[in-house]
């Protein structure tokens, strides 16, 4: 168990940043001349805290600890910045945009880190900033900002712990009010259980992938049937065209091979067209995905799962096809 504090100097620079050049934001807080619209941030600004978020070096190497990341080091008159991997993925480094000032004088940008840090309005929204601990005590406009407290229990959190959690801590409200920048899935909440959140998680995201998944093996299989049905009507009307092949040499290996060939064009064009369109959605979909979650997966495993998937039904249907084919032509394999 672990309890520390987030602490700012009333400044916002950092803030007003992110929301004038994060893509998410487009130019919703900017004037017309490009400046931030401190106006509209001051009114709609729930991404981020109302002031820019601070942490002690101390501390933050103490979470790093009990995250299994390795301790940072760095100068009294340096700072660090740690923020989400997607958001630095977008920025790059833009320490020379910001002007820290600390309590002698600006202070100088040692580093980003990225690993995940529980960023959604815990330790910080997208980002904090890491100062030496002298700045934090040196520094006199620093001040706590809101404290956080953070437990690392053995084995797997008992189911409903987070609402057990709730109930006792409901009567207390802190300052903080921002929830980061994420915008497909974020848990802004007062009191976070990481085992809870990975149960509750899976369920929402199953109860969005099920549906899909029967709705596009329902299509294939209407689509595939109609294939399969037209190809063995037709298959009768080929009898007389391959027993003539038969007659003038050609072995019954040779036909079975020139049917294979046969089923393979009609298979393989209406799944060509399919595979070229859906992998171009699901890129798109997968990358925006990645790029609105932090998630790291390659936008091509979305859709490549999904197309073994639809294949192994497509390759069921097509050898059921090419069997059929076979039997109405009356040759044994």
């Amino acid at each position: 168990m672990y309890s520390y504090n987030i602490y700012t100097n009333h400044t916002n620079q950092m803030n007003c940043w992110l929301y004038t050049h994060l893509r998410a934001f487009g130019d919703f807080y900017r004037n017309e001349g490009g400046s931030p619209d401190l106006w509209s941030i001051a009114q709609n600004g729930y991404v981020y805290c109302e002031y820019d978020t601070y942490m002690g070096l101390t501390d933050y190497n103490h979470l790093r600890g009990m995250l299994g990341y390795e301790a940072v080091s760095m100068a009294d008159h340096e700072y660090i910045i740690h923020m989400k991997d997607r958001v630095f993925r977008e920025t790059g480094d833009f320490s020379d945009e910001l002007l820290i000032e600390g309590s002698s004088g600006r202070l100088a940008c040692a580093g980003y880190y990225t690993e995940p840090f529980s960023q959604d309005g815990q330790n910080g929204g997208d980002y904090v900033i890491v100062v030496s601990d002298a700045e934090i005590e040196n520094n006199a406009k620093m001040r706590p900002y809101y404290t956080e407290l953070v437990v690392d229990i053995a084995g797997e959190a008992p189911d409903g712990l987070k609402n057990e959690i709730d109930a006792v801590t409901m009567e207390f409200d802190g300052d903080n009010s921002c929830i980061g920048s994420d915008m497909v899935m974020v848990w802004a909440y007062d009191n976070l259980v990481r085992d809870n959140l990975v149960k509750e998680m899976k369920c929402m995201l199953l109860s969005m992938i099920f549906p899909l998944i029967y709705i596009g093996l329902v299509y294939l299989c209407v689509a595939l049937t109609v294939l399969s049905i037209q190809q063995l009507g037709d298959s009768a009307k080929y009898r007389f065209r391959y027993n003539v092949l038969r007659q003038i040499g050609m072995g019954t290996r040779e036909v079975a091979r020139l049917v294979w060939r046969q089923l393979v064009l009609f298979y393989l064009c209406p799944a060509l067209f399919a595979v070229v369109i859906s992998g171009i959605i699901a890129g798109y979909v997968g990358g925006n995905f990645n790029f609105y979650t932090g998630v790291k997966t390659p936008s091509w495993l979305y859709f490549g799962i999904s197309f073994l998937l639809f294949f192994g039904v497509y390759s069921i249907y097509f050898v059921v096809t090419y069997v059929g084919f076979l039997r109405n032509l009356e040759i044994e394999k």
